[in-house]
């Protein structure tokens, strides 16, 4: 029998309703939390690679701010298939290897590590939020000094500053 066979037959004998009971004790991915304060450090956020300069600064917390944002709902449509589709949102790799072809290992730690990037994301999110609130509240968003090819706008091709 291939790997491919056995993780089918795995799939089919699996305890569905077990399953499903086992996911809907998990909440939602929206109603996952941040991790608690502390637990995260600020150099996770990588802050020290910043520039000091105010105006580029902003720019670029402001970018990273977004691309965390664009994780964190990956993340959360990832977690809330999960929750939805159950096994079969788990890889053959994970459900056979990693998981020893325990269905239910494999739905109960998926679901856990979705938890912790969301929850990362999140703390992640809220030490970057605290540290633009430090800056001059008086630079504009997307403010940009000369050296843009156009106007700026964090992530599209072309417009980061020069």
């Amino acid at each position: 029998m291939t790997f491919n066979e056995k993780a089918s037959q795995v799939r089919n004998e699996a305890d569905k309703e077990a399953i499903a009971q086992l996911l809907a004790q998990y909440s939602w991915g929206k109603d996952v939390g941040p991790r608690p304060a502390g637990t995260v450090p600020d150099s996770s956020a990588d802050l020290d690679s910043l520039t000091s300069e105010p105006i580029k600064r902003k720019l670029k917390l402001e970018t990273r701010i977004q691309t965390y944002r664009v994780t964190l709902a990956r993340s959360i449509a990832k977690h809330d298939d999960l929750k939805r589709r159950g096994l079969d949102e788990v890889g053959d790799y994970d459900l056979m290897v990693c998981y020893s072809g325990s269905p239910l290992n494999a739905c109960m730690h998926t679901m856990e590590l979705h938890e912790a990037h969301i929850s990362y994301d999140l703390s992640i999110l809220e030490i970057l939020d605290r540290e633009l609130s430090k800056l001059d509240v008086s630079i504009p968003p997307r403010f940009c000094v000369g050296r843009c090819r156009v106007a700026c706008t964090p992530g599209v091709p072309g417009s980061e500053m020069g």
